[in-house]
């Protein structure tokens, strides 16, 4: 198992207030942005391929919180319209080479992280 974390929230210009925008309040639209790391758990299945070398793929679910983002034309205030929790797939794969029984190097490509490199030293 692998926790994963993607620290790609929108920056915003002030602090968002955690409740909606009063209606009586002319406001800008400022749209959907993604109001929180995205954090996932990935199940890892391992093949040895020769006897220092193992391919690896991965499955995962990753979560993220996101909300439509009013400003107030007035305050310049930031309020959450709305705030909604996106669960997104993942998949995986790479391999890792051990040089030694201490360590190990690897290569990867997971579909949110991207590309990946490890270092792994095994105890």
């Amino acid at each position: 198992m692998e926790v994963g974390a993607l620290f790609n929230q929108d920056s915003l210009p002030g602090a968002v207030n955690d409740f909606a925008l009063p209606s009586n309040f002319f406001f800008n639209d400022l749209g959907v942005k993604k109001l929180s790391p995205q954090w996932g758990l990935d199940l890892l299945g391992f093949v040895d391929v020769a006897p220092q070398l193992a391919a690896y793929g991965s499955v995962g679910l990753y979560f993220q919180n996101v909300g439509r983002i009013a400003q107030s034309q007035a305050t310049n205030e930031l309020f959450k319209q709305t705030n909604i929790t996106n669960t997104t797939g993942a998949v995986g794969g790479g391999v890792i080479y051990s040089p030694s029984e201490s360590v190990s190097l690897g290569l990867g490509y997971h579909s949110i992280r991207g590309v990946n490199i490890r270092v792994g030293i095994n105890f």
